[in-house]
């Protein structure tokens, strides 16, 4: 369901989809998206014509999105903001994750180029600039479904990790989120008192 904040020419809109709302917005020639708890209440207007014109594309590039799950890769690149190489590979590779199924942290480090940079691209998802779009929801920690939107996933019943989960239901994605946290995700007391 869409609804609109903003009437006439605009620069921000809101989608609601989840339990969560994801602000699309476009300022000074640049598309971003994010999610939020709620919708604000401020009222944004688009700077010119070109900012309207954009967030018009990012809205088609979402719909889209909403009916396949996939996005076209070369559509998303000229949007993404300029990052290091390795960035920029993290969230192409994320993009290419097809709906239904979910990666590592680990695993999108090798796809980017760089085996053994698990905390890097998790770095990567933790910036991306154009969720769902390039849709960071459907990588994972090896221990759990990690964290969201820059929340950790210990955080269990963050509005943000619910959300992460509710996407995935959504697409019926089954992955290794699905097993229990490892040992190492455990304090160190809670695991002294389990072998106790």
């Amino acid at each position: 369901m869409t609804r609109d904040i903003v009437r006439g020419p605009m620069a921000s809109r809101y989608e609601r989809m989840c339990g969560g709302v994801l602000q699309v917005d476009a300022r000074s020639g640049a598309l971003r998206t994010r999610w939020r708890a709620e919708a604000p209440r401020r009222r944004a207007l688009a700077r010119d014509i070109n900012d309207a014109r954009l967030l018009r594309d990012g809205l088609r590039m979402l719909r889209a999105w909403r009916r396949t799950g996939e996005v076209d890769v070369r559509l998303l690149a000229p949007l993404l903001p300029a990052a290091s190489a390795f960035t920029s590979a993290c969230w192409l590779a994320a993009a290419q994750i097809p709906r239904g199924q979910t990666c590592t942290y680990a695993e999108l480090a090798a796809r980017a180029g760089r085996r053994g940079a698990a905390r890097a691209a998790a770095s990567a998802m933790a910036r991306n600039p154009l969720p769902p779009l390039v849709p960071c929801h459907r990588v994972v920690s090896r221990g759990g479904i990690g964290g969201f939107c820059g929340v950790a996933q210990r955080q269990q019943h963050h509005w943000a990790i619910r959300l992460k989960h509710a996407l995935l239901r959504r697409e019926r994605a089954i992955g290794p989120y699905t097993s229990t946290p490892a040992p190492r995700a455990i304090g160190r007391a809670q695991q002294r008192r389990s072998h106790s």
